[in-house]
């Protein structure tokens, strides 16, 4: 079993280095915690101290991976600006045909992590001023 568990371990850290298998190798990783946790508690040769001092032990290492690896902030603080822009109606504005009562919105998404983001797509639907429906983010 022992040996299953580093190949299982080896396996998942391997894909966590690729970003569609992040997942998978997670899911790897845990696996191979719980099979040495039940290899661990069913070996003959220790007394039950030792089996909780080391199943205590992969515990500490299984909230240490979900806490550092898994299980990390991954924040994207946004500005919205709203001017009143003086374009004339009618006017193309990256595509957009200017009428009255539009206003510019520019929204700034900052990442504020070291780390990079990859493969985000934001759908971003503003409102009409007075209107009751409710601006919608969403985050793929």
């Amino acid at each position: 079993m022992r040996t299953a568990v580093a190949a299982g371990f080896l396996l998942g850290l391997g894909g966590l280095f690729l970003m569609e298998w992040f997942a998978l190798a997670v899911a790897i990783i845990y696996v191979s915690f719980l099979v040495l946790l039940i290899d661990v508690w069913f070996e003959s040769e220790l007394t039950n101290k030792w089996r909780i001092g080391i199943a205590v032990v992969i515990v500490a290492l299984i909230a240490a991976f979900s806490w550092r690896i898994v299980f990390v902030p991954a924040p994207l603080p946004m500005v919205a600006i709203i001017t009143d822009a003086g374009y004339p109606p009618g006017t193309d504005i990256n595509g957009i045909i200017w009428k009255p009562g539009f206003t510019e919105l520019r929204l700034n998404i900052l990442n504020t992590s070291d780390r990079n983001y990859q493969n985000i797509s934001l759908s971003i639907q503003p409102v009409e001023q007075g209107s009751s429906r409710c601006p919608r983010f969403v985050n793929i």
